[in-house]
């Protein structure tokens, strides 16, 4: 399902626009009934989720849209779903996953082979998956909508549509709406009672690894726009995961990221590039 039903959805609308999404919503309604009346009734609204993602990133696609944007439209409705099924337990959702690592844990906990120091220790790793399970989600939904958005540029010129446009890396920055809800994060988080403390500490590491990515990207584009040889690239790149992994108590490299690409919301560093790339590599909003 997080694979096939966007794919398809994606495929349809962006080959034959808005017969297409009829099609698509034909064929979602038809699957949702399916499984709500065998008593199925996530599975219907998991199924509905993902084929609206799909069919909201073929939109994007017909348009034109950059590769990044239109990942993100195709994550964002199972998105918002399992994390607003999971939060609110819709249909018993919570209670779903909360089994899950509770089963695991009471048979590790009963087995002759765990030490009694780390049986002490899975009632917190039970509770830290569960608060964290959103986040696992959102980047569970971005990397399927990255392999659907890959797996669909192989497909679309099959009908006769021009390639998906693929924006480069490190012209990418986190769009300016997502300030609002980085600070509505950050007030959840502060609030200390669930369930908007859990909304807001996954909301913020999700957006804290976004900016840390536009800030790669604008990392990467001085590198660029500096002529850097490919091996001295990746040889300033690799130096930088290596102190990260090594400082991980004091993670300055991930802190100096995520500074970065949210100053960049108002600050243009890459307009500082001199000589700055022209063209198509000139910053792009999406």
């Amino acid at each position: 399902m997080p694979f096939l039903v966007p794919l398809a959805s994606f495929v349809a609308v962006d080959a034959w626009g808005l017969p297409g999404a009829l099609a698509v919503g034909l064929g979602a309604g038809a699957g949702a009934a399916f499984y709500a009346a065998n008593g199925h009734g996530l599975y219907a609204l998991f199924f509905a989720a993902f084929a609206l993602g799909g069919v909201a990133a073929g939109w994007q696609a017909r348009r034109g849209a950059g590769a990044f944007s239109t990942i993100l439209v195709a994550a964002l409705p199972p998105l918002l779903t399992m994390v607003g099924a999971f939060c609110l337990n819709i249909l018993g959702f919570h209670d779903v996953v909360a089994r899950w690592p509770g089963e695991i844990v009471g048979r590790w906990k009963t087995s002759v082979w765990l030490p009694t120091e780390a049986a002490s220790t899975l009632p917190t790793m039970q509770d830290v998956f569960l608060r964290f399970f959103p986040l696992g989600i959102a980047l569970g939904m971005l990397a399927s909508s990255a392999i659907v958005y890959a797996v669909a540029g192989a497909i679309v010129p099959l009908f006769g549509r021009p390639p998906l446009t693929h924006s480069r890396f490190r012209t990418w920055r986190m769009p300016y709406a997502l300030v609002w809800l980085l600070i509505l994060a950050l007030f959840c988080l502060l609030v200390r009672r669930p369930p908007y403390s859990q909304f807001g500490a996954n909301m913020t590491g999700l957006l804290a690894i976004g900016y840390a990515l536009a800030g790669l990207a604008i990392v990467r584009y001085f590198l660029v726009a500096w002529a850097l040889s490919s091996g001295l690239q990746t040889l300033i790149l690799t130096m930088l995961f290596v102190v990260t992994v090594l400082s991980s108590q004091v993670p300055l490299v991930p802190a100096f990221a995520v500074a970065l690409g949210f100053l960049d919301t108002w600050v243009d560093f890459r307009g500082l590039a001199s000589p700055p790339l022209h063209g198509r590599e000139r910053p792009i909003h999406h």
